[in-house]
């Protein structure tokens, strides 16, 4: 059980709770309901500008309440879990178009429901494969701005490791998201997209002549493919199709030294 209040005043209690059934060593079930909530920002609450846009001072927390139920196993090389979820969010804070200048209010029910699977599996001592596959719907009350999340998402990757160092490189796939229409469209339009990344370590102690694990280099990069990736806009007025998400290839150094 957890009490909060925001800085404009508004307080209240969540709380998030479980059981876990292990009928036997491998085998598991997980029930679980969490709760939580969004005090509204400062620019949807106190934001003073007659020509555009105004707060809202009268504005109550965004709350979310989601059950999970997982069968999982878990053995020696094996990792396996079906999850199913089920989230409503209340409350909303939206634009509330309705008064002029454009202001906020609270108002309608959003809900996320789905199942995943997900898996990991030891082929060596230094060697495994691992991944998921989700599967969402999306729900909004009428008048609402539809969700832009998209309906299907798969993880796949692999890692090695060895005495001096580990290599491994994951895919992310997002799945179409949905198709929001609009009246300016300047930009490509958002597609599927699946986005690679890959990440090594080698400790370079012995080289330094250091003791083990004394130094480490570490070289990550992400979106190996160097892929355009845009992402839906909502239909407000004034906005374009779609904006552009991620920076492209990038890459990443770091060092670590221990004394």
């Amino acid at each position: 059980m957890q009490w909060n209040k925001s800085s404009q005043g508004v307080g209240g209690l969540i709380s998030r709770y479980g059981i876990i059934i292990t009928p036997n060593e491998n085998w598991g079930v997980k029930l679980l309901r969490g709760e939580a909530f969004r005090a509204p920002a400062t620019v949807e609450t106190d934001l003073y500008d007659p020509g555009i846009l105004m707060g809202n001072a009268d504005l109550q927390p965004e709350t979310i309440t989601t059950y999970d139920a997982q069968l999982f196993y878990h053995g020696k090389k094996t990792y396996a879990a079906l999850t199913y979820f089920n989230s409503k969010i209340e409350e909303l804070v939206i634009y509330d178009y309705s008064v002029t200048p454009t202001s906020y209010i609270n108002g309608g029910t959003q809900r996320y429901k789905g199942i995943e699977f997900e898996a990991k599996r030891s082929l060596t001592p230094k060697w495994h494969v691992l991944g998921s596959l989700m599967h969402q719907e999306n729900e909004g009350d009428e008048g609402l701005n539809p969700t832009v999340v998209p309906e299907n998402m798969l993880k796949v990757g692999t890692a090695y490791t060895w005495d001096w160092g580990s290599l491994g490189a994951f895919c992310t796939h997002f799945g179409e998201p949905p198709h929001i229409a609009s009246s300016l469209v300047v930009n490509p339009e958002p597609e599927a997209v699946s986005l690679i990344s890959m990440n090594l370590q080698i400790d370079v102690s012995k080289w330094l002549g250091l003791k083990k694990d004394q130094s480490m280099f570490t070289f990550k990069v992400e979106n190996l493919l160097d892929d355009k990736v845009y992402v839906p806009t909502l239909a407000y007025t004034g906005l374009p199709n779609s904006f552009p998400y991620n920076a492209g290839r990038t890459f990443y150094f770091g060092f670590k030294a221990s004394f």
